[in-house]
């Protein structure tokens, strides 16, 4: 028998739940990841072993003012790793390698300043990553820098 696994995030959604609904839970204790944010394009993701490499997904737990008081789960994708070339303009577009991540806005769309991350043109310092979210609207490194390669659970996307 061929299923046909739904071409929509939301449909995608209402599959998780349905797996879930239906015994499937026993797995998600097992290193499967939801995510329900616009940040990231995937939904269902699961932990793998390693660590990560540009190009995959990232979970890990952060604290920014912005965001919260306390620590929260994060699920970003590796854009630039130690040894890449990381470049800032003086309008905030970054880049890795010469390939362009995107743009730092001055603003989020409640109109709060956006910190932007200070950095010229230079080597990712080791062990260090630079992640962004899949969304333009995404809070990630271009507004608060690296983090740990080492404190990021490596993710690869169920879809």
């Amino acid at each position: 028998m061929t299923v046909a696994l739904p071409n929509n995030k939301m449909n995608k959604r209402l599959l998780f739940a349905l797996v879930v609904m239906t015994g499937g839970i026993h797995y998600a204790a097992q290193g499967l990841l939801w995510v329900i944010t616009p940040s990231v394009e995937p939904t269902l993701l699961y932990k793998k072993d390693g660590h990560a490499t540009r190009g995959e997904y990232v979970h890990f737990r952060f604290k920014h003012d912005l965001i919260s008081d306390d620590e929260v789960s994060l699920t970003k994708r590796i854009a630039c790793v130690e040894g890449d070339i990381l470049a800032r303009t003086g309008t905030g577009h970054f880049y890795c390698n010469g390939e362009h991540l995107g743009h730092a806005r001055q603003y989020a769309t409640n109109g709060t300043e956006l910190p932007v991350f200070e950095w010229d043109s230079a080597a990712v310092p080791t062990g260090k990553a630079f992640v962004i979210g899949d969304h333009l609207e995404s809070f990630d490194s271009r507004y608060w820098g690296f983090i740990e390669i080492s404190d990021a659970q490596r993710l690869a996307v169920i879809f």
